[in-house]
């Protein structure tokens, strides 16, 4: 007696939007259709169970930031301190050590200054030479920048002393003991020698702090 039921009951899900009959035959069995009959009721049909589930959000992706390298250290391993730098033509080697290594990819350059003005600007090298340094005491630092000229990491300022000929020996007959560079033209002492002429950089392009 009860089948009939359960059979309806697990049906009800497919037949939601069907009607359903309920009539007794003449041997007193309940039957349940789809067509109506004699004497038959109108059985109501369950709705079917349904979740209404929210469509996820989707979840908003930051972009990665460029990774700024960190340095660990930066010095000058020549000159050493207080060194004293024997050069007619006023030749300075400069070589450094930075750990870790300078990150190129990122734009990251090196710029050596002497007595603070910037003779080697946005190299990619750990050395570097500077000629026709005048003789007498100066000072050098590095300093590391990235593309946009901030600041780094800055090594500590070294003091070393040029030693190179003096003017005096330029003179008449003396002629044999000038300096003289690659291309045969004779070298002066002094930040305004022949060939090297430094100056403060310009303030808009001077490296940030």
């Amino acid at each position: 007696m009860f089948k009939p039921l359960l059979l309806l009951l697990l049906l009800a899900p497919l037949v939601a939007n069907a009607v359903i009959y309920k009539s007794v035959d003449s041997e007193g069995n309940v039957v349940f259709g789809d067509q109506p009959s004699p004497n038959a009721e109108v059985i109501p049909t369950p709705s079917p169970n349904t979740v209404h589930l929210e469509k996820p959000k989707p979840e908003a992706i930051e972009p990665e930031a460029e990774p700024r390298a960190s340095y660990s250290s930066l010095s000058i391993t020549s000159p050493t301190a207080n060194e004293t730098i024997r050069s007619n033509p006023g030749l300075l080697s400069v070589s450094l050590q930075l750990t870790p290594k300078l990150n190129i990819k990122a734009g990251h350059t090196i710029n050596i200054l002497v007595d603070g003005y910037v003779l080697i600007r946005n190299s990619t090298t750990p050395a570097a030479q500077i000629p026709d340094i005048s003789r007498g005491t100066h000072r050098v630092q590095a300093v590391v920048t990235d593309k946009e000229g901030t600041s780094l990491i800055k090594s500590a300022e070294v003091t070393f002393f040029m030693h190179r000929q003096s003017l005096l020996l330029n003179k008449p007959g003396a002629s044999r003991l000038t300096p003289m560079n690659t291309a045969g033209q004779p070298v002066y002492p002094g930040p305004q020698g022949t060939n090297y002429r430094p100056g403060p950089a310009p303030a808009a392009t001077s490296i940030a702090n």
